[in-house]
C-alpha cells in the first residue's frame, strides 16, 4: 500500500512539474527496502559501521532510481536524479537521454573519493545516504563522469556538529545521515583533475555549465560570454594542500577529508567582475549578492 502511494505521489507531481516545465531533483532510495533491511539489521543488534551499507543498500537506490526514470518518461518530466552513488545508473539514466528523455544524473565528490572501507574506519564521520559504493565501482564513477554521464555535481552539504555525530563512533544508528562538503567540493574535484582522472572542461561543465542550464539561470550564469555574469574563478593547479579540520570555515568545523592532501585550489573568485575571494579567505562585501531570476532551463 506504502509503495502505491509513493508511486501516486510521483505520478501526480511529476505531470504538474512537466506541466510548468519545471525540474524535479530527487533523493532516490526505496523506502519499503531501506525498512525491511532496518528491521533486519536491528533485530539481529548490528550497530557496526558496515551496518550502514547493508541497510541504505544498493538494491535500494537502483528499485528507486528504475521506477523514476519509468515516471519520468511517461510523464515527460525533467529529473534530475541526486548524489547517484553507482555506475550502473549512471548507464540506465544516459541510455533514457539517449532516447530524448530528460533524465539527469547529479552525483557529489564523496562518491569519487570515498569507499567502503572508509565508512568501515571513520563510521558516523562518513554517513551518508546513499552511502559509497566499493573502491572498483569509484574507478568506474571516475571513468563515466569523464565520459560526460553526470550532468551536474552538487555537494549535498549537511554539516551536523561533531557532538551530534560523536554517539554514533558507539552505535552507528545514533549519527544523523549527513556530511559538510561546500568548501572541499571543487578542491575534490580539481585533485581528480590532477589525478589526470578527467579534465578541466568536464569540471566546469557539471559545476558551472549544465546546472546553470538545468536550473534555468543559464545564459547569465554558467558560462563566459559578453552579456553574462562575470562569475570566475582563477585556479592554482599546483597549489598542493591538506584538508584539515582546524581550517574549515562551516560552522561544525570537520571535514570527511581531514588529513587528505589535494592538489588544485581555488585561487580568486570574481562575482559580476568584482573580487570577492582571494586565497581562501573572503575579500568582497556583505550585500553585494543579488537574487537571480530563474528563466526556462535550456537542457
Amino acid at each position: 500500500g506504502v509503495k502505491a502511494m509513493h508511486t501516486a505521489f510521483l505520478m501526480r507531481s511529476f505531470t504538474e512539474v512537466a506541466r510548468m516545465d519545471g525540474t524535479v531533483l530527487i533523493h532516490c532510495e526505496d523506502d519499503g527496502i531501506c525498512q525491511y533491511e532496518e528491521d533486519t539489521l536491528r533485530a539481529a543488534g548490528r550497530t557496526d559501521y558496515h551496518s550502514q551499507w547493508e541497510w541504505r543498500s544498493k538494491l535500494a537506490e537502483r528499485v528507486a532510481v528504475e521506477t523514476v526514470i519509468e515516471i519520468a518518461k511517461e510523464t515527460g518530466c525533467r529529473v534530475n536524479i541526486a548524489h547517484v552513488s553507482q555506475p550502473e545508473l549512471l548507464r540506465l539514466l544516459h541510455q533514457a537521454r539517449e532516447e530524448g528523455y530528460r533524465t539527469y544524473a547529479e552525483s557529489c565528490p564523496h562518491y569519487f573519493n570515498l569507499t567502503v572501507e572508509d565508512l568501515e574506519k571513520k563510521g558516523p564521520w562518513v554517513k551518508f545516504t546513499p552511502p559509497m559504493n566499493t573502491a572498483e565501482k569509484v574507478e568506474e564513477l571516475w571513468k563515466l563522469f569523464d565520459l560526460g554521464y553526470v550532468t551536474t555535481i552538487g555537494s549535498d552539504h549537511c554539516p551536523y556538529p561533531k557532538e551530534q555525530k560523536l554517539p554514533g563512533e558507539k552505535n552507528i544508528w545514533d549519527a544523523p545521515n549527513g556530511i559538510p562538503g561546500v568548501e572541499t567540493s571543487l578542491r575534490l574535484m580539481l585533485n581528480g583533475v590532477s589525478q589526470k582522472k578527467t579534465t578541466l572542461n568536464r569540471i566546469v561543465e557539471c559545476m558551472c555549465e549544465n546546472p546553470a542550464k538545468l536550473y534555468g539561470v543559464f545564459p547569465k550564469k554558467g558560462h563566459i560570454a559578453v552579456g553574462a555574469d562575470a562569475d570566475l574563478v582563477l585556479l592554482d593547479m599546483d597549489k598542493e594542500e591538506v584538508i584539515s579540520n582546524d581550517r574549515i570555515v562551516s560552522k561544525c568545523k570537520w571535514s570527511p577529508f581531514d588529513g587528505k592532501t589535494v592538489k588544485g585550489a581555488p585561487a580568486a573568485v570574481y562575482l559580476r567582475g568584482k573580487l570577492v575571494a582571494k586565497d581562501g579567505k573572503f575579500v568582497g562585501q556583505v550585500g553585494y549578492g543579488q537574487f537571480v531570476h530563474r528563466i526556462k532551463p535550456c537542457i
